[in-house]
């Protein structure tokens, strides 16, 4: 499959964002083609992507780290070689107010006025921070209400304060990006 990426660059994480010209039930089929040639790209020759029971990808024979993750008409890949990744992108929708009161807490609501986004944007910045932040920490039972609060948010930066005792973070910088299309954060 040939692939078109943009690159993301963030500290030392480099990401690579392809569109998918496959919609529906082509669209599974279509980023799971899209993985491969990212990866290669990425590294600069063929890798071999494994999953861990959890489901977290990792290359076989490669210390680098990548997170993975696609969205309606897009493909993201991330790797880092220095420490954890964790990376999401979302398509722009309402859709996310349906379960906001599932990942947004009362202190972060004070903070939707405060960031100069609408509702949606702020809660699919929210969304996407609490889900890379997820990947990076790489824990089990994760409440995202609850253990990662959003204690900031700037210019093209989330910072989030992990309140689990059993991580080996306990505030974490994230980078967004935004246009017409999507979400994407990463760090």
């Amino acid at each position: 499959m040939e692939v078109n990426p943009t690159k993301y660059v963030y500290k030392d994480i480099c990401i690579l964002l392809s569109p998918l010209m496959a919609e529906g039930k082509m669209q599974r089929r279509a980023e799971q083609d899209a993985e491969g040639p990212l990866l290669s790209l990425l590294f600069g020759g063929v890798v071999e992507l494994c999953h861990k029971p959890s489901g977290r990808p990792f290359l076989k024979n490669n210390a680098a780290e990548i997170s993975i993750s696609h969205t309606k008409g897009f493909i993201a890949v991330a790797k880092s070689d220095s420490e954890p990744i964790g990376i999401d992108i979302e398509h722009i929708s309402d859709r996310v107010l349906r379960v906001k009161e599932k990942f947004v807490s009362e202190a972060e609501i004070q903070l939707t006025g405060e960031s100069g986004f609408d509702e949606v944007l702020f809660c699919l910045l929210l969304w996407c921070g609490k889900e890379a932040l997820f990947k990076k920490c790489d824990l089990e039972g994760v409440d995202f209400k609850e253990h990662f609060v959003l204690r900031k948010i700037s210019g093209e930066s989330l910072l989030f304060e992990v309140l689990r005792q059993d991580s080996k973070f306990k505030f974490v910088e994230l980078r967004y990006w935004i246009n017409k299309d999507f979400v994407l954060v990463a760090g």
